[in-house]
């Protein structure tokens, strides 16, 4: 999710894109008008330039500054930023989905459900969609983190899986399984010169991260005391323990039919609407279905097993030549 959301900032930043929501026009220059606005101040919005600088492609930080609901609200009220204000609020609800820790579950799944309708309604309106919107990678992303977000939730409510996996969504990234590799890496001993290890003896070193995670969970408990980082002492585990109560009385099918209710409400003064009733699209099914055809179709798949039957045949067939071959050469030495 951390890529995702900064692959939505350097599209936002690119210089080559000519983006669009529907018939509102996605500009940077509407932030930088702000920026350069002299009735605002940086404590108004919170911006500087170098926030909006495209060479800086992985920062995270200005990501989150550039859709705070101060920039936003600042947005709001100036001319012709409504498909910026629609890109910048699709960017939050990506964050508020999967980044942020202090989200509740169930909001969790409204701001997955409803970035989802909103983008796949601007694709069914949009020509040369790759074009004027978000690449189809960037699409695919927030499709497969949506449906994977809510196959969790549905296990967990099955008791498949324990209330416990709903607690650290906001770790389902390449960052903090980069920082556990790192981790699995410092458990070597001081005087060790080993720096790459089996995947045997990473599974092993896991296992011990896990005990010694599980203990500092419960150090209340064991009167034992971890030095905590000044960062997260804010963190209260009591917090996102309390919020899995809800999990067994939550109603996921009304929270997914509320999510495009609300993305219709979104995209209805961009004049989409008309664009979708013309495809047939008038509830969450027409644009499921809708979605499921356009991915069908820009789907390629290719069977390879009988590539790999070929190919075990051939080595077969060289090890029967090897056989015969060494046969030969033990008559000929007889």
């Amino acid at each position: 999710p951390v890529h995702l959301v900064t692959k939505w900032r350097n599209r936002l930043l690119s210089s080559t894109t000519d983006l669009h929501f529907g018939f509102d026009k996605i500009n940077i220059s509407h932030i930088k008008a702000l920026i350069n606005d002299s009735h605002y101040t940086k404590l108004d919005h919170g911006l500087t330039s170098s926030d909006i600088n495209p060479k800086d492609r992985q920062n995270y930080n200005s990501c989150i500054k550039i859709i705070s609901d101060d920039v936003i609200n600042l947005l709001i009220n100036s001319e012709d930023t409504n498909g910026t204000v629609d890109y910048l609020t699709l960017l939050k609800m990506i964050g508020k989905a999967y980044i942020d820790k202090a989200t509740s579950i169930s909001e969790r799944i409204r701001s997955a459900c409803s970035s989802k309708s909103k983008v796949a309604s601007a694709r069914a309106r949009t020509n040369n969609v790759d074009k004027r919107f978000i690449s189809k990678p960037a699409y695919l992303s927030v499709e497969l983190n949506a449906h994977n977000l809510l196959y969790l939730v549905l296990l967990v409510k099955q008791k498949k899986l324990p209330k416990q996996a709903l607690v650290n969504i906001h770790l389902f990234s390449s960052q903090p399984c980069e920082s556990i590799f790192r981790d699995a890496r410092s458990l070597s001993g001081s005087f060790s010169a080993m720096v790459n290890f089996t995947v045997n003896n990473f599974i092993r070193r896991a296992q011990k991260l896990s005990i010694l995670n599980q203990i500092k969970y419960n150090q209340s408990k064991n009167y034992l005391s971890f030095p905590v980082h000044h960062k997260h002492k804010q963190d209260d585990p009591l917090i996102y323990t309390d919020r899995l109560d809800e999990i067994s009385t939550l109603n996921v099918e009304q929270i997914i039919l509320g999510t495009y209710n609300q993305a219709i409400n979104i995209v209805k003064h961009s004049k989409m609407l008309h664009i979708l009733n013309q495809n047939n699209i008038v509830n969450l099914k027409d644009l499921s279905d809708f979605v499921f055809d356009c991915l069908k179709r820009s789907s390629k798949m290719y069977g390879y097993s009988s590539q790999t039957t070929i190919d075990n045949n051939e080595e077969l067939e060289s090890d029967d030549d090897d056989d015969d071959e060494d046969e030969d050469v033990e008559s000929d030495v007889k």
